[in-house]
């Protein structure tokens, strides 16, 4: 909620002043940083453990989203002004809130709207024991040989070049179509669809 409020402020900020601006940036980006973690933990008790993965892979969705919004900025653009991309996005967000505030709870158990028969399904595939065996057995986690390994800090590499590499295209690639071709934002936003389809 707080990062599509936030999205809604930047046009206002960028009138305001660069360092404000620059700010507010950094406070949405720490505020949109928690949510992964977030859903994360929600499917301890919302997906079944022969599940996840199909579930965690519809996380893809966000380069679904950046894909549509990098379409449609550009006729926003055009219909509208440059700010119109922030709002509707901000707008889109808030929808997406209630929705989600509207549908999603914590657990199943304290859903309102869900079947008892569903309920007891998702408590059947992810319990959790609980005992005291079960949790003596449970072998710590070697929080030193995972700081110690190349293999996290390859991967952490690896992971960081491909955010850094797609906000370059995302963010860089439109306004080369747009400055070295000559293209209007709404042409630009059709050749991008042209080209990723």
């Amino acid at each position: 909620m707080f990062a599509s409020i936030f999205n809604i402020c930047i046009p206002w900020m960028a009138s305001i002043n660069f360092k404000a601006l620059l700010v507010l940036r950094i406070i949405q980006g720490f505020s949109v940083g928690l949510a992964f973690p977030s859903i994360i933990t929600l499917t301890r008790y919302w997906v079944p453990p022969d599940e996840k993965g199909k579930f965690l892979t519809c996380l893809l969705g966000v380069s679904c989203g950046a894909g549509i919004t990098n379409f449609i900025s550009g006729f926003v653009i055009e219909t509208f002004h440059w700010d119109g991309v922030f709002y509707l996005a901000g707008f889109i967000g808030l929808i997406w809130c209630v929705a989600w505030w509207y549908f999603m709870y914590n657990k199943p158990e304290q859903h309102p709207r869900i079947l008892e028969k569903e309920k007891l399904y998702l408590y059947s595939k992810t319990k959790i024991n609980l005992s005291s065996e079960h949790l003596a057995s449970r072998k710590r986690i070697p929080w030193s040989h995972i700081l110690k390994s190349a293999e996290v800090y390859i991967n952490a590499l690896c992971q960081f070049g491909l955010v850094w590499i797609y906000y370059i295209i995302i963010i860089y690639g439109p306004m080369y179509i747009h400055l070295f071709h000559d293209l209007s934002p709404s042409m630009v936003s059709y050749s991008i669809n042209k080209f990723v389809n």
